[in-house]
């Protein structure tokens, strides 16, 4: 009855009460009205008296244990192309760099004629019928892919410039036939060579053949005694007797 009254004579709000009252009992530990009024909230207390009630903050407590790993996160999905860009702006020109010093000069990959020393190489082949032995058949040209400066001397080498090979003659083929090898046909009929100032003819494979007969193909003839031509030369077959004639091989010469 004596708060209604207070109340009445004040012309103060519930809350106001409520307030004050608790201000009172917050000062004075007034547990009295702890056991009349419950105050549920802080906004029923003065924010000074809730300033005044607040205790200072304590110190921070130690860094707990890291926790584990989570998971790692789903992959995102790729972004699209970016656009290209713009060209950049051309850079200076720069310096002229300095003239080189000239190389020496060249071999030259034609020859007109064959140089001196040098050998060139080829094959030959014939066949034909004799109607005798001794006949001689199946003519052929022995030409030179370069032809010589000048035609080949005979002078001075027993039985001309041009030497025939037969099979089983060449260098290491039949040791008891070296002795018939001419001194200036060297290597075989898969490796012909001649001797500078020579032609070498090498037979492979011969079907009734007595020998080989240099005949004057683009040659001169000076004293009786015929020379190799600078194109290259012929020969003919000889047959052993009468019937198919056949013979191949390869040929050297050098020039001088």
């Amino acid at each position: 009855m004596m708060f209604q009254a207070l109340r009445k004579r004040m012309h103060v709000s519930p809350a106001t009460v409520i307030a004050s009252l608790a201000l009172v009992f917050a000062m004075s530990g007034g547990a009295f009205a702890a056991g009349r009024y419950l105050i549920t909230s802080t906004k029923q207390i003065s924010p000074k008296v809730l300033k005044s009630l607040t205790g200072k903050n304590g110190a921070p407590g130690a860094a707990g244990p890291a926790g584990a790993t989570g998971p790692a996160g789903a992959t995102g999905p790729t972004g699209s192309q970016g656009l290209p860009g713009a060209p950049g702006p051309e850079g200076k020109e720069g310096h002229e760099g300095k003239a080189g010093k000239n190389g020496t000069n060249g071999t030259t990959g034609f020859t007109k004629t064959l140089p001196e020393g040098q050998t060139e190489t080829g094959v030959w082949a014939g066949n034909a019928l004799a109607k005798e032995a001794f006949e001689a058949v199946a003519w052929g040209a022995l030409s030179f892919p370069i032809p010589l400066s000048e035609s080949l001397d005979p002078n001075g080498t027993p039985n001309g410039a041009a030497k025939y090979i037969g099979p089983g003659e060449g260098e290491g083929e039949q040791k008891e036939a070296k002795n018939l090898i001419p001194s200036a046909c060297k290597g075989t009929v898969e490796n012909p060579g001649a001797a500078p100032g020579h032609l070498c003819i090498f037979a492979k494979e011969v079907e009734n053949v007595q020998g080989v007969e240099i005949v004057d193909v683009g040659r001169k003839v000076e004293g009786g005694t015929e020379e190799v031509g600078t194109t290259g030369d012929g020969y003919f077959l000889v047959s052993k007797e009468a019937g198919t004639v056949i013979a191949n091989g390869t040929w050297a010469v050098t020039a001088e």
